[in-house]
């Protein structure tokens, strides 16, 4: 049919009563051009305009438009029960290969590394290597979720070790549909994701529990405010709040990787000050509009392990999300964007493309020794868009913690730039002087307790506004006064030094990152 050979294809013949409803969810869906006069502005579509489940769900079909013919009728067989294709264990060795592409496959993984099981990835593709099962265990983890474990011969050489990631969800007091969806799927592919309410979080050590922490969509507002006082019972009051942001720039700062959905992604932008702008911000529905349709967008980074199993151009949902451009001081990876010179619009309806063309889609950005993760659509709309079911999953198993990335070594002394110098040397004096006020008894603890104090403030006055470079960024500046601030409070154990701190606190990446800009005679 059309030319080509189909292995096994799944067949729907449309002289049936029900075709019309078949078009309706496999067609790529056109929203219409209408007008109030010749020449006003386009009605709008109020909602989704746009749900065509085989672009949703990544699965490729094609519709035959010359009639079936008589020979071709026969040799179809009527699916009375759709079954799972078998799961397999193919070879003998030590270690086993699973593809990367299937989804089935993270749900496989989890539930290898919870039979206590060893996980790595290849670089290459992402491919998991599987070792420290039986092939009894094995097979029993193959049956159950459609997998194919091949023997590997020879492992590759370059391979990420893995752990089991300790997923959180956020859950606002505030009904959000999203974070149900996300719950559901999560669970469904055996991620076990813990629910954090507004105290979880604002209770701190979130980096103590969790390698990954997920922000369902929701505009910033119902995240930091939550139900006002009064209307609600006081324990569902309030949203994460200064607290709870803190908290959670402390755990990103500290490795953890944060996972922003859609206009969660504007969230995070503000509350660790990343320098990202969404550049639909401020315009208005006449300027651009998207209320929900399947827009096309291109990997920028196909080898990136967020992006691993997934196509080069996926259909994403986008429904009145963020778009995002980098700005000065931006560390990270442009992961994809919409594509520059064509429209994006797959299914539905989209107002001035123009606004979003060539513009970034998802980012992964550095912060501390983590990473946050900016996706400007629902990568898991309401747990239909398989296709994209990946991004979310990727970033969860490409946590810092878990994938174990090599640490950043320290600046060599002899090449640090002057800023670097300085900053090392005022933390040096700092913490000697906090040790000097922790050891101190009576009056001469008061005196040193003075000095500590008089020592903190200068150095946020005179060091922490570093000139301006790669240094001045929000989430250096800010993890640089949260470290002076706890030496004027907190004791610290005598054997830390000072690169101990800046490791702590997420600045020796950023150091590294600068040494490696700066021109080498």
């Amino acid at each position: 049919a059309n030319g080509r050979v189909y292995n096994s294809p799944w067949v729907v013949l449309m002289d049936q009563p029900f075709s019309p409803l078949v078009k309706e969810l496999f067609e790529a869906q056109h929203y219409p051009d209408l007008r109030t006069a010749p020449n006003g502005p386009p009605i709008r579509p109020y909602d989704v305009a746009g749900w065509t489940l085989p672009m949703q769900m990544g699965v490729e079909v094609d519709a035959v438009l010359q009639p079936v013919a008589a020979d071709q009728r026969t040799a179809l067989r009527h699916l009375e029960v759709v079954t799972p294709p078998a799961g397999s264990v193919q070879g003998t060795g030590a270690a086993y290969t699973l593809s990367h592409k299937p989804n089935a496959s993270f749900a496989a993984v989890n539930d290898v590394l919870a039979q206590g099981g060893k996980v790595a990835f290849q670089h290459s593709d992402g491919s998991a290597v599987i070792t420290g099962l039986t092939r009894e265990q094995l097979s029993r983890v193959a049956a159950t979720h459609s997998a194919v474990f091949a023997a590997a011969p020879k492992l590759a050489d370059a391979l990420t070790v893995s752990a089991k990631p300790r997923v959180g969800l956020y859950r606002a007091w505030v009904a959000n549909i999203d974070e149900g969806w996300t719950r559901w799927i999560l669970a469904d592919y055996s991620f076990a994701p813990v629910t954090l309410r507004n105290g979880d979080i604002q209770a701190g050590h979130l980096r103590d529990h969790f390698d990954a922490i997920i922000l369902p969509d929701s505009m910033p507002k119902p995240m930091t405010d939550g139900f006002a006082p009064g209307t609600v019972p006081g324990l569902y009051a309030g949203g994460i709040g200064d607290s709870g942001i803190e908290s959670l720039r402390e755990f990103v700062g500290a490795g953890g990787t944060l996972i922003a959905l859609n206009n969660a992604s504007l969230f995070a932008i503000n509350a660790l000050s990343l320098p990202v702008t969404n550049i639909l911000g401020a315009l208005n529905n006449d300027q651009f509009y998207c209320s929900g349709s399947l827009l096309r967008i291109e990997l920028k980074e196909p080898a990136h392990p967020a992006l691993w199993g997934l196509p080069p151009e996926p259909i994403v949902m986008f429904e009145r999300g963020p778009a995002f451009e980098t700005k000065a001081g931006f560390r990270g990876n442009v992961l994809a964007t919409y594509p520059k010179d064509r429209n994006p619009l797959a299914s539905g309806y989209l107002l001035h493309p123009e606004q979003i063309q060539g513009k970034a889609a998802a980012l992964e950005v550095f912060y501390g020794s983590g990473r946050v993760y900016l996706f400007g659509f629902r990568p898991q709309w309401r747990g239909q868009s398989h296709g994209g079911y990946k991004f979310v999953f990727n970033a969860i198993y490409d946590s810092p913690a878990v994938s174990k990335p090599t640490a950043p070594s320290a600046v060599p002394a002899d090449v640090i730039t002057p800023e670097i110098s300085k900053i090392h040397t005022a933390l040096s004096a700092l913490l000697d002087q906090n040790r000097a006020f922790f050891s101190a008894k009576g009056a001469k603890a008061i005196e040193e307790k003075a000095k500590l104090n008089a020592a903190v403030d200068q150095f946020q006055r005179d060091t922490v506004p570093v000139q301006p470079s790669v240094l001045s960024t929000a989430p250096f500046t800010a993890q640089l006064r949260k470290l002076s601030e706890d030496l004027r409070t907190k004791e610290f154990d005598a054997s830390q030094t000072t690169g101990d701190l800046l490791e702590k606190y997420g600045l020796a990446r950023t150091e590294l990152d600068i040494y490696k800009s700066v021109p080498k005679n």
